[in-house]
């Protein structure tokens, strides 16, 4: 069985140099993920499929993994009448809290009303919301009023406050969706390589064969030979122009007091979430911003894009006034047409087109349908490339065997477990909220004594997360560097300065 280690990665680097693929993708963000999870099990009993995907960075380097971590329709998307859309992604998000249980979960959420009539418009949306989420998850949205309210969130501006909607929405890791969707993919027989960048297409007698491409670690330029590729580079896409909105989020320590999300709207009538975030949800995620931007890189955020947050934050927390710990910024690559008046009149919708008969790009599209999209992708290769393979899976086949029984099973065990490797209840709650059933395999690492040393923050607070988790992320996420262990593999480094003992004994794992 192959596996998803960094220490192999050179040996799957060879395999790309010497092997033709059926299907190459190229970008290893969460549609390419998608692309390959959905392709591997549908996999012809008769054909063995030979499946490869390459990334020029690390997997789940940009939007896949720094955006708003929700899954949800898109409640604003209401206000341009895109109700296919709205209940498309509903009907998604059901779908993803059904196979994805360890990674994903319900949200309440707070929609403060301040404006005198407000009210019955926003009742009216999220009632609509509901709706067209055929009332599957959670509980069913309800009007507060503003005594409720301050009740359920102490810390909202009383000044002017008419009540609140409360309603239910999806949250998810997003970076564990992309890598555990990787890891299954490769231990199905797929081939994956980070730091493996497609630089132009390989013609031979006037087709598309492959890829020309250079391993970015050692410098070496080769070809990859492929008889289908598929592109999910998103920022990147060459062949038509896209629209690049750069969405950027601040992380503060915890802004609120109560249990529930806060979702509101700004006077331009974009709406901004302030998100329990974080192991305890001890911090606060508050986003996002929407600017244009010409080039995909580099991509940061402006004094005016935390300022923006800022401001709006101090009208609807006026007690806290505390400075952001961390921040993260990405680019969402969107279809955009002429009569888009404004970064968020544009449309999330996806789009699907060849460049050459057997090159297929994907381009849009919102996180939330990222399995649909690769449904529709595998879809279109099947009809016009592989008749052999079946009808789609992906959306009932949990992602990486993380069942809601398993992982009920082993919530059971979590005090045997800490008392078995001698950890505390709270770091073995943090191991499987993060990787589900594969926490004994986790927790077996801590065998080496080692392995079972907690980090610690610089002024020495203890922290739930252990070592042994680094020692996963290279062994089991193709994790190369101590960067993307500490901002994708773990929010880590968004969240502490870490003790130099700390770092010291992490940077032992990685070679950067």
């Amino acid at each position: 069985m192959n596996k998803f280690s960094f220490r192999q990665r050179q040996e799957y680097v060879n395999e790309l140099k010497e092997r033709e693929f059926d299907v190459l993708i190229v970008g290893g963000g969460i549609n390419g993920a998608g692309v390959l999870r959905d392709l591997c099990l549908r996999r012809s009993t008769r054909t063995k499929r030979r499946l490869a995907l390459i990334e020029k960075s690390h997997f789940a380097t940009s939007a896949s993994s720094k955006n708003s971590q929700l899954i949800h329709g898109g409640l604003r998307y209401l206000k341009h009448l895109d109700f296919k859309l709205v209940r498309e992604a509903l009907s998604e998000r059901s779908t993803l809290l059904r196979i994805a249980p360890h990674a994903t979960w319900n949200q309440s959420f707070l929609l403060p009303v301040y404006e005198f009539g407000k009210r019955w418009y926003y009742q009216a949306g999220v009632v609509l919301y509901d709706w067209l989420s055929g009332f599957e998850e959670g509980e069913q949205c309800r009007w507060l009023n503003s005594k409720d309210a301050l009740y359920e969130e102490p810390y909202l501006n009383p000044v002017g406050l008419r009540g609140a909607m409360q309603f239910w929405d999806g949250r998810m890791h997003a970076s564990r969706l992309v890598l555990d969707q990787l890891r299954e993919s490769v231990e199905m027989g797929a081939i994956t390589a980070n730091f493996v960048e497609a630089q132009e297409p390989f013609h031979q007698t006037g087709q598309v064969v492959g890829v020309r491409a250079q391993d970015r670690l050692s410098g070496e330029k080769f070809i990859i030979r492929a008889k289908v590729i598929v592109n999910t580079v998103g920022p990147w896409e060459k062949t038509i122009s896209l629209q690049l909105i750069r969405g950027s989020h601040l992380i503060f320590p915890k802004l609120t007091q109560g249990r529930h999300a806060l979702a509101f709207f700004e006077d331009q009538g974009r709406i901004l979430f302030v998100i329990p975030y974080g192991f305890d949800k001890r911090f606060s995620l508050v986003g996002t911003t929407e600017r244009m931007q010409k080039k995909p890189e580099p991509v940061s955020m402006d004094q005016d894009e935390q300022d923006y947050l800022n401001k709006h934050i101090q009208d609807i927390l006026p007690r806290q006034s505390l400075e952001p710990l961390g921040h993260y910024s990405a680019l969402r690559p969107l279809i955009s047409n002429s009569s888009d008046s404004s970064p968020s009149a544009i449309s999330r919708r996806h789009k699907i087109w060849t460049s050459a008969p057997n090159v297929y790009h994907v381009g849009g599209g919102k996180w939330t349908t990222f399995r649909l999209i690769s449904e529709e992708v595998v879809d279109r290769i099947a009809r016009d490339h592989c008749p052999n393979l079946g009808p789609s899976r992906s959306a009932e086949v949990a992602i990486d065997g993380n069942t809601q029984a398993a992982l009920n099973e082993l919530t059971s065990k979590l005090p045997e477990l800490g008392r078995k490797h001698r950890l505390s209840y709270r770091t073995v709650t943090l191991i499987l909220e993060n990787y589900g059933i594969r926490t004994p395999e986790i927790l077996s690492l801590c065998q080496d004594a080692r392995s079972q040393f907690s980090l610690t923050s610089s002024d020495n607070e203890k922290l739930p997360y252990i070592l042994a988790q680094a020692q996963w992320a290279v062994e089991n996420e193709m994790t190369g560097r101590l960067k993307d262990f500490l901002e994708i593999s773990t929010p880590v480094g968004y969240l502490y300065n870490l003790s130099p003992e700390t770092e010291q004994a992490l940077q032992g794992y990685f070679k950067s």
